[in-house]
């Protein structure tokens, strides 16, 4: 039973985080070089009208929240296990990204 659990928790923490990549992925390669050109103005409007259309309360549980606490359930869960290291720095990797 406990195996199921870090076997579902390491399945979910993998989909948040990809979730989480994909996000600052299509910030990196789509939305800040077509900001890029705008003068300073309309660059903190635009992106000011983004944040408030992608901060919902699904998106900061299934993304933000999911993948840190499905990601710490896991590491948990892993503490005997080989994949304690993988879990471990893609934790840090997350809060250097989120910071």
């Amino acid at each position: 039973m406990l195996e199921d659990i870090r076997t579902l928790s390491v399945i979910v923490a993998t989909m948040t985080m990809g979730l989480m990549a994909g996000y600052f992925a299509l910030y990196a390669h789509t939305i800040m070089p077509g900001l890029r050109p705008t003068d300073d103005r309309t660059f903190v409007g635009a992106f000011q009208a983004l944040d408030r259309a992608i901060i919902n309360p699904w998106f900061m549980v299934s993304g933000f929240l999911g993948a840190l606490f499905f990601t710490l359930l896991a590491a948990a869960l892993s503490l005997g296990s080989d994949q304690r290291r993988l879990l471990a720095w893609s934790l840090v990797l997350q809060g250097r990204l989120t910071a």
